[in-house]
């Protein structure tokens, strides 16, 4: 969940991001309405972090929104490794593209332009690192499609799992909310995967296939 004091205190220790990285988060909000989209300081370097200690070839990214999240993976990403990034709004390409070649980053990421249902079907990959930030109505069908063709010991992201802490409620009044909560329980029970939320920013799960 949201708590600004908290995260500001977080972000304050963890380490310094890239320079155009700042860049990214200042152009975000000066020129988008909805900032607060951005994966942000902590969660950013999570995501390096995470690809730093994987490795992974394929990295799927869905959401691109301005491409901080798409340059986190890609600046730890292992020579030849590559990462997939889908937008759906394309009047944001030229802003993501104007970041990708700030950060000097244009041949590690590929930008696709579209609904993520349709795109992901035909980039015939095996995901090593798949991360899911878009519409989350969309989450299970977006992940079934992932899984699909995930590389053995991929990882599977998704984003905005405590939704402002509206899963905590009793009956959820909003169809999303009580889907995400469904969904994401549902994950957590099937043996197939294993499963950890984390409460980074608005909720991050990470989902490991142990079994098929």
């Amino acid at each position: 969940m949201r708590n600004p004091q908290l995260h500001e205190y977080l972000d304050a220790h963890a380490s310094h991001v890239p320079d155009y990285l700042y860049t990214v988060e200042r152009n975000t909000h000066l020129r988008t309405v909805t900032p607060q989209m951005l994966s942000g300081h902590m969660q950013g370097r999570f995501l390096a972090w995470l690809t730093g200690w994987m490795s992974p070839k394929h990295v799927l990214d869905v959401g691109t929104f301005t491409g901080y999240s798409s340059l986190c993976f890609a600046e730890r990403l292992p020579a030849g490794g590559q990462v997939h990034t889908i937008e759906i709004n394309e009047e944001r390409e030229t802003l993501i593209r104007e970041h990708l070649a700030l950060a000097g980053l244009e041949d590690r990421i590929t930008l696709h332009l579209g609904d993520a249902n349709l795109l992901i079907p035909k980039l015939q990959l095996r995901w090593d690192l798949a991360y899911l930030d878009a519409k989350k109505d969309d989450y299970p069908k977006q992940f079934e499609l992932v899984a699909n063709r995930l590389a053995p010991g991929g990882h599977i992201l998704l984003d905005n799992v405590l939704w402002d802490g509206k899963v905590f409620a009793s009956e959820p009044k909003k169809a999303t909310t009580k889907l995400l909560r469904d969904f994401t329980f549902t994950l957590a029970q099937n043996p197939r995967w294993e499963t950890l939320m984390l409460p980074m920013r608005d909720g991050l799960m990470l989902v490991r296939e142990v079994s098929r």
